[in-house]
């Protein structure tokens, strides 16, 4: 992917959105992942957990198929 410097200036602002938007999900996510930490906390459940948390995307991959919904 090129540098913000190199990306044409029409594309910019569509790409700022796109962040933009990530970046409000991933503020969501977090909101809710704190919360169901603290609840593990209170139940006193937390020290015995292992939490995985991994943040993806593949908001593409239907893109990539033949049909609309064909996972």
């Amino acid at each position: 992917m090129p540098a913000w410097d190199e990306m044409p200036a029409d594309l910019k602002p569509v790409l700022a959105r796109q962040m933009e938007i990530y970046a409000g999900f991933l503020e969501h996510t977090d909101y809710h992942v704190g919360r169901l930490i603290d609840c593990m906390a209170d139940l006193e459940i937390l020290d015995d957990t292992l939490i995985y948390y991994i943040i993806g995307d593949n908001g593409a991959l239907c893109a990539e198929r033949d049909a609309p919904g064909d996972i």
